[in-house]
């Protein structure tokens, strides 16, 4: 039952959807399930590599030793990630420690019968081929952030994201001397969260993605406040950011006079049709026609809602 169950899931892996049925039945023969609990290492760095894997549950990380002796979370391999790849050929250990976040199984395939399976099934070398030209495209990408890393201004602490240029310049006019910022334009989320890669503060806006992977991410980063630039904060997952470390804050209050002022201009702008016609007149077209309003003075304006902005607008 075993047996089968390692093919069916080595068959409905991308890296092996499109090998030949004996290709599977024998990588399904020289695999074993390897179970690995939170907090357990299934191997360390520098340790033989017998084998190459796949995550079929859970979550490890992948640590690596850098001077000096301090661990540093790389990546983070879910359900369905591959690793071992680039030790198929001689004798290689491993370059990283692998470390089970929660409870985590892998697929481990014995390494000669895997070599001997691609020399006989030219679809899974395509799929390994492809395989590491990706790999090869994710450390280019922490090699980017690295570059960046050592390059910038030793005062920027703090990364935008989501960032438009009238932000920058706001925020660029009252920034001290002794502080700057780097202005992402793209969201936060698990794509980008590695810009974020040495920097203590993250300021992000109401559509950035701040679920628990990306923040966990944050903080195996280094990130240790995360601002928000506005009042929300239900995109934030805060029991993950208080378990990473990671300290959030907010806008506390925002003008409600010039809120107040967008709802009367918006007001007026459909009583007297100002839209329309704005757009009537950059065509050099002056009719009338559709665009006669009414006077406010002598109406009841209802206000739904009196708080601080409902009474402003009211008074």
């Amino acid at each position: 039952m075993l047996l089968a169950e390692i093919r069916a899931g080595l068959a409905a892996h991308p890296l092996f959807a499109a090998s030949l049925p004996d290709t599977l039945d024998a990588l399904a023969a020289a695999t074993r399930v390897v179970d690995v609990a939170a907090g357990e290492r299934a191997f360390r760095e520098g340790d033989p590599a017998p084998y190459m894997f796949v995550v079929a549950g859970g979550e490890l990380d992948a640590i690596k030793r850098a001077d000096g002796g301090a661990e540093i979370v790389m990546r983070t391999l879910g359900d369905g990630e591959v690793g071992g790849l680039t030790n198929l050929a001689g004798d290689e250990t491993r370059s990283a420690t692998l470390q089970a976040r929660v409870p985590a199984r892998l697929y481990a395939i014995d390494k000669p019968a895997f070599v001997d399976a691609m020399r006989t099934d030219a679809a899974l070398t395509n799929a390994v081929l492809r395989a590491l030209g990706r790999k090869v495209r994710d450390k280019n990408a922490q090699v980017a952030t690295l570059l960046q890393r050592t390059r910038r201004d030793p005062r920027e602490k703090i990364v935008f994201f989501d960032a438009k240029p009238y932000e920058r310049e706001a925020f660029d006019r009252r920034m001290p001397e002794t502080l700057r910022a780097r202005y992402i334009e793209a969201r936060l989320g698990p794509d980008t969260a590695r810009l974020a890669d040495g920097f203590p503060v993250v300021c992000a806006f109401v559509n950035d993605d701040l679920s628990r992977p990306v923040v966990e991410e944050l903080g195996a980063r280094g990130v240790r406040l995360l601002a928000m630039r506005c009042a929300g904060y239900n995109n934030v997952d805060l029991t993950a950011a208080t378990a990473a470390g990671i300290d959030v804050v907010r806008v506390p209050a925002y003008s409600p006079h010039a809120v107040a002022e967008h709802t009367v201009a918006l007001l007026l702008t459909l009583v007297r049709k100002t839209h329309r016609a704005s757009a009537r007149v950059r065509d050099g077209n002056f009719s009338l026609t559709g665009l006669v309003g009414f006077d406010l003075c002598g109406k009841t304006a209802g206000v739904v809602g009196t708080g601080k902005i409902g009474a402003i607008v009211a008074k």
